[in-house]
């Protein structure tokens, strides 16, 4: 229903309350890969427990481990002063 209303009536800003399903969240990021604005509500005791819920996680960024090093920055820096 939500992304039929996205394109029947083609609204700058759509808000969503309380999406808890992951057809919901699957529907909302759809409409915000459309250019429409998003604001929506999820529940959740923390961001990381909304972060962690599967259904939910798509619409924060998701999970992702990255590794943060200064050696690549202290090597560069080292071939620029070479």
């Amino acid at each position: 229903v939500m992304i039929e209303a996205v394109e029947n009536h083609m609204p700058e800003v759509i808000v969503i309350d309380e999406i808890g399903t992951e057809l919901e969240a699957m529907a909302a990021s759809t409409i915000a890969q459309r250019g429409v604005q998003l604001v929506g509500t999820a529940h959740g005791v923390t961001i990381d427990s909304i972060i962690k819920n599967p259904c939910l996680q798509m619409l924060v960024g998701g999970i992702e481990v990255n590794l943060f090093s200064f050696l690549p920055a202290v090597l560069q820096q080292f071939l620029l002063c070479s």
